[in-house]
């Protein structure tokens, strides 16, 4: 049973977001990898090519994308992951 979820919201900030992840694995990836812990990255849309990085991440095994198709704000993103 998911116990925390972590929602990272990212738009047009490719190497940041992923500094951010490795971190949160870092930190949670036991939890993460019993269920403990679920990690939901939320792309609004980014034309920086974040979606195209968060797909191919070496921990992408590790989180859920959710890809919004237009820029939805901070509260509508973070709602929709």
């Amino acid at each position: 049973m998911v116990e925390l979820s972590i929602i990272v919201l990212n738009y047009n900030t490719k190497d940041l977001t992923l500094k951010c992840i490795e971190s949160l694995i870092n930190q949670y990836e036991k939890d993460i990898k019993n269920g403990k812990t679920e990690l939901v990255v939320a792309d609004n849309a980014s034309s920086d090519g974040s979606l195209e990085a968060l797909k191919s991440s070496k921990f992408n095994f590790l989180f859920k994308i959710v890809e919004n198709k237009e820029n939805f704000g901070f509260g509508k993103g973070n709602n929709k992951a």
